[in-house]
């Protein structure tokens, strides 16, 4: 005999979404692979930490109260240049790009990555010709001609460090632990303070240290780009 609809009407589908339970396995191994991820880059702080702080020692020793000043205050003007660049969006493409994946809307997200990372790259151009311009100017405020010299060479740090930035935001959406602690905390600090230990050996001037932290940063952009 059929069912009367007053009688089906009770029974429960095997599909009703209000019947499946959420796994809580899956739930366990999210939060062991973010604890995992957290402890890697606590860790990879604590390295990066140490061999800057070997390479300033060295640097410090190896070079001249006054060629160190120079250096050090070049590379306080080229910090405020990569502020300049930035314009706070590295917060933006770490927001805007995942929200846009998880929703699908790839068009979006790769025209809000475009946007950034062209805005910055125009930005970082601006802060390189600006300087070069008005470096009689610069020199003027600064009083120091090899503190001009080094700024000279460093400013292109400026965008690159921006850039590097950008990535890292990227990096924390997309990429894994596993690549941030490598690129962030072992490979720029390793190669900073190889830098610093073929200028030791080789006798060269602050000039030569400043480009070797060009090359670093340039380096380190091409990493990223590849993983």
């Amino acid at each position: 005999m059929a069912s009367s609809p007053d009688e089906t009407q009770g029974i429960p589908s095997p599909l009703d979404d209000d019947d499946i339970e959420p796994d809580p396995g899956a739930g366990r191994a999210a939060n062991r692979r973010q604890i995992r991820g957290s402890s890697l880059l606590l860790v990879g702080r604590m390295i990066g930490l140490a061999l800057d702080f070997v390479s300033q020692v060295l640097i410090v020793r190896y070079l001249e109260k006054t060629e160190y000043g120079a250096f050090a205050l070049a590379l306080s003007i080229v910090a405020i240049g990569t502020t300049v660049c930035l314009l706070g969006l590295e917060r933006t493409v770490g927001r805007f790009a995942p929200i846009y994946q998880e929703k699908g809307d790839l068009g979006r997200m790769w025209g809000t990555i475009a946007v950034v990372v062209g805005t910055v790259v125009t930005m970082g151009l601006a802060v390189v010709l600006a300087v070069y311009a008005f470096q009689g100017v610069i020199g003027g405020v600064v009083d120091n001609e090899l503190a001009l010299a080094i700024l000279l060479l460093l400013i292109v740090l400026a965008p690159l460090q921006a850039l590097d930035s950008l990535l890292i935001a990227l990096f924390a959406t997309f990429g894994s632990a596993r690549s941030i602690f490598f690129r962030r905390y072992v490979f720029a600090p390793v190669l900073q303070l190889s830098i610093v230990i073929a200028l030791i050996a080789t006798g060269s001037s602050v000039r030569v240290l400043a480009l070797g932290y060009v090359a670093a940063a340039a380096a380190g952009i091409a990493i990223y780009s590849i993983v």
